[in-house]
């Protein structure tokens, strides 16, 4: 069954962030929406993959990609995508720059606009831009 949002996660020896990150991001989406959350990581030496196959044992939402001959944060975030199921997908860094809090107000913008792109960005004003049509 097709999800409403896939959630892209690019990690690297991120073993101290992926736990919280992730009960940050199921309590921000509860069950308002169906979701997935798509790890992918390239080839982390710390405990990383230990922590991301702990969520998933007890998640069925949760799926990890292993890259081990692959690295770069777009490459990851592109296999995630391809690999989602999905009709949206949000990309998030495992490093906790991106804030879950966030996530269902990009969704919910997404799902009633007619844009195709919703960005988020430090760097604007604390409001949306639906109306930029450049």
């Amino acid at each position: 069954m097709k999800k409403n949002l896939s959630i892209i996660i690019a990690t690297f020896n991120e073993e101290n962030n992926v736990k919280i990150l992730f009960d940050k991001i199921k309590k921000v989406l509860k069950n308002d929406i169906s979701w997935e959350i798509i790890f992918v990581d390239d080839g982390s030496k710390d405990k990383t993959l230990e922590q991301i196959n702990y969520i998933r044992d007890k998640n069925s939402n949760v799926f990890l990609i292993n890259r081990f001959n692959s690295r770069g944060l777009s490459s990851a975030l592109i296999q995630g995508a391809l690999s989602s199921n999905s009709e949206f997908i949000i990309f998030m860094d495992a490093d906790l720059q991106h804030n879950p809090d966030y996530i269902l107000q990009l969704y919910n913008t997404i799902k009633i606009s007619e844009k195709n792109l919703i960005s988020a960005s430090r760097f604007l004003n604390k409001k949306l831009l639906l109306n930029d049509n450049r």
